[in-house]
């Protein structure tokens, strides 16, 4: 990493850390902010001065498309609208993952007593796609499609967005080879590079309307979105109910010894498999084909222990 380079991570660092502050403060004073400034390891123990704040301010509004006021009765600043943030997925992720990230660094003593769960490759080429994505160019990636193939693909895809789904980073891309549009696992690319060739992105794209039908990553053209119906028994529906398994799910039925959760989703490879981790404890009431697909493998599951 170039100097250069790191000067704008470490200047990024900084305004999320400045919205961070404000917004989980609600409102917050400058002198309020700069004792904060002073416990975070990125000071060095030096002072924020006011021209400064001013600056990173600018910057944050810029960059996250928020307004930072200031309330001159009080000399408290705040974020407008503040429940923007919460609603947008993506602030909502950067925030977040700062958050934790800025507690973790600035909590070494602690770090023996916190265990994180290990995040897959990928990363590395993140840049690389947004850069194309910011520029409209297709990308050559080199990929695999399994973990154990050692046949390398090569691709010129156009990048249409990017999505994460369990701790693993997708390109969301148009290939002619893969016969439209395709979701390339970050950690199973062995190659990339942007190409002159200008992608042609449909303006109207919505990574986000894309997967909506969708559980996690799978979207299957002859797979529509239908009414979907599970009953979960005993406390298991109280960790459903806390986390829910898509934003459709809507709770229909409760009773003391299950619930009835209903869902509006195409039912594919990877819901089968969400709703098989969970054992003896889900049922699928319908569609019936699926409640049939579920079955089967249950049934396969059984005769392997005889």
């Amino acid at each position: 990493m170039n100097a250069l380079t790191n000067n704008t991570a470490t200047l990024f660092r900084r305004y999320l850390w400045l919205l961070d502050v404000i917004y989980s403060a609600g409102r917050i004073t400058l002198d309020e902010i700069r004792v904060r400034w002073q416990r975070n390891e990125m000071s060095g123990g030096e002072e924020l001065p006011r021209k400064t704040f001013e600056n990173h301010r600018k910057a944050v509004e810029e960059l996250f498309d928020v307004n930072i006021a200031c309330d001159r009765r009080t000399n408290e600043y705040y974020v407008e609208c503040g429940d923007d943030l919460v609603r947008d997925d993506l602030r909502r992720w950067l925030l977040e993952t700062f958050a934790v990230n800025d507690l973790l660094v600035n909590s070494k003593r602690l770090r023996r007593r916190i265990a994180l769960e290990p995040i897959s490759s990928g990363y590395a080429y993140l840049t690389a796609v947004l850069r194309a994505m910011e520029e409209n160019r297709c990308l050559e990636i080199v990929y695999r499609h399994t973990y154990d193939e050692k046949r390398e693909n090569r691709y010129e895809v156009e990048p249409y967005g990017l999505k994460a789904f369990r701790r693993r980073w997708y390109l969301i891309a148009n290939s002619v080879e893969m016969g439209g549009i395709y979701a390339f696992a970050l950690d199973r690319v062995r190659g990339m590079a942007s190409t002159a060739k200008a992608a042609e992105i449909p303006s109207d794209f919505d990574c986000a309307e894309f997967y909506a039908d969708a559980f996690g990553i799978i979207r299957e053209r002859d797979r529509k979105a239908e009414r979907v119906e599970i009953r979960v028994l005993g406390k298991q529906a109280n960790y459903v109910r806390a986390l829910p398994l898509h934003p459709t799910q809507r709770e229909t039925e409760r009773t003391a010894e299950y619930s009835v959760f209903e869902y509006r989703l195409a039912p594919t490879y990877d819901f089968r498999m969400e709703l098989l981790s969970n054992g003896a404890d889900v049922e699928v009431l319908r569609p019936a084909w699926f409640r049939e697909e579920v079955k089967n493998v249950v049934t396969k599951m059984m005769d392997r222990y005889e």
